[in-house]
């Protein structure tokens, strides 16, 4: 199965120079809690609630001031969409990630894929797998 039949389809992207408040509003109107991040036209990071919420909120940056670039996540992981879904599997189990970003072979990003989507098309017990490695501690405490 390749990841572009089962990937979401929909990405709203969000530039690095918009503010975390517009970006907040975003996620709560498409109920996600993520957005891939640009600059000049290109895939510059991630930006999740949780970088909000630590990164700015929890530092006590002002909303409507602090811009995304400045709290997103800088490294993205990717996989193409014409991948084979195991590939991203892979991806996601070893660097612990919920969510992957997805490219076309212009390097645009065509989509998201999730542990939810992966649950959804290719079956509960992979997508219950994969949560079970990406939650896993990477090392004991």
């Amino acid at each position: 199965m390749k990841i572009r039949d089962v990937m979401t389809k929909k990405v709203d992207m969000i530039s690095a120079d918009s503010t975390i408040k517009n970006a907040a509003d975003i996620m709560k109107r498409d109920d996600v809690g993520d957005l891939p991040v640009q600059q000049g036209g290109k895939l510059a990071g991630m930006l999740t609630d949780r970088d909000i919420v630590l990164r700015a909120i929890a530092a006590g940056k002002d909303p409507n001031n602090t811009k995304v670039g400045e709290v997103m996540t800088r490294s993205v992981i990717t996989c193409m969409a014409d991948q084979d879904i195991s590939a991203a599997i892979d991806m996601m189990e070893k660097n612990k990630i919920r969510r992957i970003v997805v490219l076309d072979s212009s390097q645009k990003a065509v989509g998201i894929l999730s542990i939810s989507d992966i649950a959804a098309h290719a079956g509960i017990k992979t997508g219950g797998e994969v949560l079970r490695e990406v939650a896993s501690p990477v090392h004991s405490r």
